[in-house]
């Protein structure tokens, strides 16, 4: 009876390893030579672009990249000379000026404060939050970046402008100084970006049941598997870089 009864035990626990090795997430094989986009916010003030691309072979490269909205390229302390200027108060009590004009894709628009909110309008159309809220916008204006077709104007008679820029160096944080490693023994944006590329490149998801920031690390993990990265906004990049992926067709051969 005692053999009888581990065989018994034996058949249970390969009909268990069976079943969870039934449950686990396979990587899938996806069609060549794609590219999907998919656009959103990032900490509520930032624009982020995550593309997929999937190559020959049908393996996927993810690359994500974050943009400056409007009200963050303004601020005077990027550039030099006379620039017509809007003044707010900063949480802090500091006076900060802002350009007054801007040109995006041949429209300009005026700075308009509201209960001490930057924003530009023209024609009654808030540049600021169309970008932040509608993903056609979104995607125009981080072309219009990429066409180098975003500027500040010097005043409202200036035809040529200035190339918008930030203090980081750049409209794009992938192409900046934004927030480097090393700063307060950080990762850095890039290396975190750098990190989460890599982990959805390696692992695929069927659905994303929890994510989960180590109280002690700040390591994010997404169905207990350990990404490596420690950003806040972890969870803003989620469901674009998910987006994209699922918007892939796949290879059913």
């Amino acid at each position: 009876m005692r053999k009888y009864a581990m065989l018994i035990v034996i058949a249970s626990l390969l009909l268990t390893l069976t079943s969870c090795e039934s449950n686990q997430e396979t990587m899938v094989a996806y069609k060549s030579n794609q590219t999907v986009k998919t656009y959103g916010t990032v900490n509520k003030l930032l624009l982020s672009e995550v593309k997929v691309i999937s190559d020959a072979n049908g393996e996927i490269d993810i690359e994500i990249n974050d943009y400056f909205s409007p009200s963050l390229f303004t601020n005077l302390e990027a550039y030099q000379g006379d620039i017509d200027f809007v003044t707010i108060e900063d949480d802090e009590g500091n006076l900060i000026d802002y350009a007054k004009y801007i040109k995006i894709d041949n429209v300009i628009y005026e700075a308009s404060i509201e209960d001490n909110q930057l924003s530009y309008i023209h024609a009654d159309n808030n540049i600021q939050n169309l970008v932040l809220t509608n993903k056609v916008e979104t995607k125009n204006y981080i072309e219009a970046i990429l066409n180098d077709q975003v500027f500040i104007l010097k005043n409202n008679q200036d035809e040529a402008g200035i190339k918008a820029t930030t203090k980081y160096g750049s409209l794009s944080k992938r192409n900046s100084s934004y927030w480097p490693k090393g700063i307060n023994n950080t990762k850095g944006w890039l290396e975190n970006i750098t990190v989460i590329e890599k982990f959805f490149e390696e692992n695929y998801f069927n659905e994303v049941i929890k994510t989960n920031r180590n109280e002690i690390t700040n390591v994010w993990s997404v169905n207990d598997a350990t990404t490596g990265a420690t950003i806040k906004s972890f969870n803003d990049y989620l469901p674009l870089i998910l987006d994209a992926i699922d918007k892939l067709e796949v290879d059913k051969k």
